[in-house]
């Protein structure tokens, strides 16, 4: 993409289907509460050096990010190299690696391998021009606005040895099995979902959340997905292994036989 200005930049993004929201000048961190569901609205009154957020999942037309943290990752993962991948998607280049473009349906965000993350539902990734705080600045690779699907250039058992499908979350029936619970438990999931501008234990929250949906009847795999797309959880920083553990401490908490699924809205 060319180097375009805020408004043209605003116009293009929207045209691509991306949900976007300003974040800090410099920084990553969303200037806004409500920053999943607001959507352009937040852009009124926004320093005009933001920077830009693009959320990625269904609010961005299925979009999904690989988020490489090395410089050779997209030819050691993918056996390409960020410059063949801009011929035929969006690639940008960021401050450690690259954020390379894809769509694909309902993907939970996650660490399928060692310097990949895949940023997809309840997930964002920052976008040019916005500016990292070491002075880096995003930068498109390429001139490609077309976006690839994600098979297309990374397949399943690229992306998990096992061959198995990317976690597909139901994030509707979770919302609407939390939605019966105790107040407090509500809260916990609010704080996750959205988080407050005040400091909270996520860990706590977390262990909750996971408690709670194991008496519901998700497993393990689901849990940890739910975790890792909660913008508020721990899970976001400290990884796969962190949700796994926490997911495995509220099912030793809970017993370990499952009480089958509930029907969505049941107590």
């Amino acid at each position: 993409m060319k180097k375009l200005e805020k408004d043209e930049l605003l116009a293009a993004y929207r045209e691509l289907g991306f949900a976007t929201i300003p974040l800090v000048p410099r920084g990553k961190r969303p200037i806004r509460k409500g920053w999943l569901t607001r959507g352009d609205a937040q852009w009124e009154g926004a320093p005009p050096d933001a920077n830009f957020g693009i959320l990625t999942g269904a609010r961005s037309g299925g979009l999904v990010v690989l988020d490489f943290d090395t410089r050779d990752g997209p030819e050691r993962v993918l056996g390409m190299t960020p410059e063949q991948l801009a011929i035929v998607t969006i690639v940008v280049e960021t401050a450690r690696g690259w954020h390379v473009y894809a769509r694909a349906e309902g993907v939970a965000s996650g660490t399928p391998r060692a310097g990949l993350d895949l940023r997809g539902e309840g997930g964002m990734v920052v976008a040019p021009p916005s500016v990292h705080p070491s002075g880096h600045v995003y930068t498109f690779v390429g001139a490609s606005r077309g976006i690839v699907q994600l098979e297309a250039i990374a397949p399943r058992p690229l992306l998990d040895p096992g061959g198995n499908a990317p976690t597909v979350l139901e994030l509707d029936e979770v919302e609407a099995w939390i939605a019966v619970q105790a107040p407090k438990l509500q809260e916990a999931w609010r704080r996750l979902k959205d988080p407050p501008s005040v400091s909270f234990d996520a860990s706590k929250a977390d262990f909750a959340v996971a408690r709670c949906l194991w008496e519901g009847g998700w497993d393990a795999d689901e849990t940890v997905a739910v975790l890792m797309v909660l913008p508020g959880s721990r899970a976001r920083e400290r990884g796969e292994a962190y949700a796994r553990l926490t997911a495995a401490r509220a099912a030793a908490a809970r017993g370990s036989a499952h009480s089958g699924r509930r029907p969505v809205g049941t107590p």
